[in-house]
């Protein structure tokens, strides 16, 4: 963070998504709340599957934002070292659970690296409240649990209401953080 303080150009940031996309505003989060005030200037480039890890272990972006799904495995290898999730609390199992947060290093950001499932505008009721009850049902599996402990994922299954809410709220956080680097004209 020193670095970014110093010359927010200097360090190259690397995710999985595309600027403007997840991971980019995770870092952005992370960057304002650790007191990084030209987030403009902060260089991300996304990269498609794994290609952000290889520039990583080659030396080409200085520090990767992904989900911890992404790193794990070289995490576990010793060849990336994690410098921070953005959880309120560590989370998982194993070397999961030994992965320090943000907030306990003292910058308070966090973000959830959320997930939906999307229908058309005029999906039929009956196939939307199918896939509403399959997926209620789905998250109270045993083998949802455990994949959601291995990863460290939270368990908040929002239903649709609620999902929707959550959307407008990240959209109004999200677009203040796009329109400070550029990506979101203001209106």
């Amino acid at each position: 963070m020193e670095a970014l303080r110093e010359d927010p150009a200097s360090v190259r940031v690397g995710g999985t998504s595309s600027a403007g996309s997840m991971d980019h505003v995770q870092f952005l989060k992370v960057a304002q709340a650790a007191g990084i005030e030209s987030l403009d200037q902060i260089s991300y480039a996304g990269f498609e599957g794994g290609r952000v890890l290889a520039q990583l272990l080659g030396g080409h972006v200085d520090i990767v934002s992904a989900g911890i799904g992404d790193v794990v495995g070289l995490v576990e290898s010793g060849d990336v070292r994690v410098l921070g999730i953005t959880a309120e609390q560590r989370v998982g199992s194993g070397i999961v659970a030994e992965m320090p947060t943000c907030v306990e290093q003292g910058i308070d950001a966090t973000f959830y690296n959320w997930r939906g499932v999307f229908g058309p505008k005029d999906m039929p009721e009956e196939a939307r409240k199918f896939w509403e009850e399959t997926l209620a049902q789905l998250v109270q599996t045993q083998e949802w649990a455990d994949t959601c402990e291995k990863y460290g994922w939270d368990m908040d299954y929002l239903g649709r209401q609620e999902f929707e809410a959550f959307l407008t709220g990240v959209n109004e956080e999200y677009a203040v953080l796009l329109e400070q680097v550029g990506l979101l004209g203001s209106e």
